[in-house]
């Protein structure tokens, strides 16, 4: 049978050097939570807008298969991680045996998680902003003036310490949080757009009435799952405990990979769909900009939630890439005193370009779908054919059932 599939726990022979009891390390709840934090952030109150283009029924359609597509490709990399024993994304492929391809899934995932740190800092520091103006009663102008100071207290005082930290899992407690903030979108999109539709007097589209649209809606929710860049890491502090229910640190990896991704899917699609239903045609490209034009009550507390999410969605992302620069350059492992440094210039750089460059955001925007695709999709398929074919070149005893390429694939 494929041990993909299975939840019944096996007594692994002692020669079995994939079936490793590991007693401690993330847990499944702390690793659903990472995972979902990962996938969902800024980008959430910007999916009603692309609703929006692509229709109702389009929207859905588009959304559903970006996320089977995603997640068959985060349970490729969960398989190869665990058969390689790689905690970082190009080591994957490196331990595979194709060096070149795992230096291009590094820089990709550089790129990526490099410009997303930005834009989430342009992000941060606008929301900070606002609700300094709204809470501190300080006039528009002083907070121009003084944004600068603002956003490196920011960065440095919080962004800086919380990406600091030695794993993943550390984050389990800040993800919570983000994810607790994010039902608050749901709650208030899901009213407003009930609401609407009982009111009546809006026209919606159900399918994208242009090939600029669909294209447009295509680049937004095929990058819109895009965890990828964690889950060797994950998978590395993943727990198995010799109790475990699960057959294998896989099958626990892909349990985790599969609630994720249905959760992230259905809160995407909740916020898109009401947030349109909210406000038709009138939909904006961010749902906190349809709440300042309406001068809503509750503005400044979800402006408020919006920052918090941001802030805690950006340290599990430009992990993994602090992570891969570091395997490259130095030997392993990583010490204190060196994480503190990269973390240091991570943010360092993320917000020299975030307030000088900012109009870089649009061009991190075309690079991130770009790499997003690569991440999510081409170079996991890759990694597995690849682990496949090393299986298929061993003799038949000593091919393991779990890494038995699916039909599916």
């Amino acid at each position: 049978k494929d041990f993909n599939s299975m939840d019944i726990k096996l007594s692994p022979s002692p020669t079995d050097e994939y079936m490793g009891v590991q007693e401690s390390g993330a847990s499944l709840f702390s690793s659903i939570v990472n995972v979902m934090n990962t996938i969902i952030g800024a980008g959430v109150l910007s999916i009603p807008s692309t609703v929006g283009t692509s229709g109702l029924v389009g929207s859905f359609l588009i959304l559903a298969i970006s996320l089977y597509l995603s997640l068959e490709g985060a349970k490729m990399l969960s398989s190869t991680a665990v058969y390689t024993k790689a905690y970082s994304y190009g080591g994957v492929g490196s331990k595979l045996g194709n060096p070149a391809v795992g230096v291009v899934g590094d820089i990709a995932m550089i790129l990526f998680d490099f410009g997303i740190s930005v834009a989430y800092f342009i992000i941060l520091f606008d929301q900070a902003a606002d609700l300094v103006v709204a809470w501190g009663h300080v006039s528009t102008d002083s907070v121009s003036t003084w944004k600068p100071w603002l956003s490196a207290a920011l960065a440095f005082f919080i962004g800086f310490p919380v990406l600091c930290i030695p794993t993943i899992d550390a984050l389990r407690f800040t993800s919570t949080a983000s994810i607790i903030c994010i039902g608050l979108f749901v709650v208030i999109s899901a009213v407003k757009g009930i609401g609407q539709v009982a009111q009546g007097g809006l026209a919606y589209k159900w399918f994208p009435d242009s090939f600029s649209g669909l294209v447009s809606s295509i680049s937004v929710f095929f990058t819109s799952m895009c965890c990828h860049v964690n889950i060797p890491k994950m998978t590395a502090e993943l727990k198995f405990p010799s109790s475990s229910k699960f057959a294998s640190k896989v099958a626990k990896m892909n349990r985790i990979n599969t609630v994720a991704f249905l959760s992230c899917g259905s809160i995407y699609f909740i916020v898109g769909a009401f947030g349109y239903l909210a406000y038709g045609d009138a939909i904006e490209a961010n749902l906190l900009t349809n709440f300042s034009n309406e001068n809503a009550g509750y503005l400044y507390i979800v402006k408020f939630a919006y920052a918090f999410v941001v802030l805690f969605s950006y340290p599990t992302l430009a992990f993994a890439g602090l992570v891969t620069l570091d395997e490259r350059c130095f030997k392993q492992p990583r010490p204190t005193w060196r994480r503190c440094v990269e973390a240091f210039i991570w943010t360092c750089l993320s917000l020299f370009v975030a307030l000088v460059f900012p109009i870089l955001d649009k061009v991190f925007g075309v690079t991130g779908s770009l790499c997003g695709i690569l991440l999510n999709f081409a170079i996991p398929a890759f990694y597995y054919v690849l682990m496949a074919k090393k299986e298929r070149a061993k003799e038949m005893s000593s091919r393991f059932p779990l890494f038995k390429v699916s039909k599916t694939y």
